[in-house]
């Protein structure tokens, strides 16, 4: 997640959008995921099961995670270097 996170961010796409089945919204929270205002849960026909849309602004992501995606961000840009 934190690489794809760190991905987002140094290709500038601020704003992810994806789903996750209820039980893991606290999961996903951890990484900057919330649930996108107003929507409602789904049935989704990928997992085969409910899911809500989540929503990441890579721009404010929660700690520790912040740290952990810059540190990513610097060595790969470091490799980009070489």
């Amino acid at each position: 997640m934190d690489l794809g996170l760190a991905h987002a961010q140094a290709h500038g796409y601020p704003l992810l959008v994806g789903s996750c089945v209820p039980e893991h919204l606290s999961l996903y929270a951890k990484y900057g995921f919330e649930r996108l205002p107003r929507s409602q849960t789904f049935e989704s026909d990928v997992v085969g099961q409910l899911a809500n849309t989540v929503v990441c602004d890579t721009t404010a992501l929660p700690s520790p995670t912040d740290a952990r995606v810059a540190e990513l961000r610097r060595e790969l840009q470091g490799r980009m270097k070489r």
